[in-house]
């Protein structure tokens, strides 16, 4: 498998406008690529920590920021805990209403959604997330939460 190889397959995922909104992150040896179905721009992933959520790759909500300053703490060391990189995707804290972003949902799925780890009647986080690259190779570590009822 060449470098290009995850390049090229984003690139050729037609019509990402007919797929309800994503977000695809790909990678393969050193490099790494992330996509938004919204903004159909493809992007390097750069060395450093980054937050993923229900928008593109690194907004700055307060969430994200808040998750990737947690994640951030926890790794200094030369052996990770992954399970301590988890505590933080599970932080139910709601920020309050002037820290909220606007995506066009009524102000309660704001506050709702606020929240790293989201938990609403049918409605909620489905599974979280680790992905850690260095020299030696990838780590990634999910876990998938119980069904939201």
């Amino acid at each position: 498998m060449s470098d290009d190889q995850p390049i090229d397959f984003l690139r050729s995922i037609p019509d990402l406008d007919r797929y309800e909104p994503f977000n695809l992150v790909l990678g393969h040896g050193a490099k790494t690529y992330h996509i938004n179905s919204i903004e159909q721009k493809l992007n390097t992933v750069g060395t450093g920590i980054h937050a993923l959520s229900n928008e593109d790759l690194n907004t700055p909500w307060p969430k994200a920021e808040a998750t990737r300053a947690a994640i951030d703490s926890r790794i200094g060391s030369e052996v990770i805990d992954l399970d301590s990189l988890f505590v933080p995707l599970t932080d139910r804290t709601m920020y309050p209403d002037e820290m909220l972003p606007s995506t066009g949902v009524p102000l309660e799925w704001e506050r709702i959604l606020s929240a790293a780890f989201v938990e609403a009647p049918g409605y909620g986080t489905r599974c979280s997330t680790v992905a850690l690259h260095n020299a030696e190779g990838w780590v990634l570590q999910e876990r998938v939460w119980d069904r939201v009822s």
